[in-house]
């Protein structure tokens, strides 16, 4: 890895989310600039789309079909993995970026979310308000 690579980096270490989310307001800053950095605030906010589930078993002959009975080819089948690989490995460096920066008791009550713009929701919910009445009281 270059200097350069390695500087780049370290500008997307975001610090770990205090447990009582007292720094939400620069944390949620510092994560969608982090993800908006590596091009990909669509999987952050939930407008990324996944690609649709392709149910598909082979049969006795060896010829894949789907649920439905339509015959899919390799080809098909490869395109569709191939996109399903493409989706899973811009949506989890997300999901990577939130669970290493959110304390273990938080990642166990949020790990179920079905993706990184649910489990981001999921952290806005717990944490949105409460820095900015922490703030005012500091004040």
């Amino acid at each position: 890895m270059s200097f350069t690579s390695n500087a780049l980096s370290a500008t997307f270490q975001v610090p770990k989310l205090a447990k009582d989310g007292l720094h939400w307001i620069t944390y949620k800053t510092r994560v969608t600039t982090a993800v908006g950095a590596k091009g990909l605030s669509r999987f952050l906010l939930g407008s990324a789309r996944k690609p649709p589930v392709k149910n598909y078993k082979y049969d006795s002959a060896g010829v894949a079909k789907l649920d439905n009975g339509t015959v899919i080819t390799e080809k098909q089948i490869d395109d569709y993995e191939a996109k399903v690989d493409k989706y899973a490995q811009k949506e989890c460096p997300v999901t990577q970026q939130l669970y290493s920066t959110i304390h273990d008791e938080t990642l166990i009550q949020i790990q179920d979310r079905s993706s990184a713009a649910a489990i981001w929701d999921t952290l806005t919910k717990m944490h949105e308000g409460k820095s900015e009445m922490m703030q005012v009281d500091i004040q």
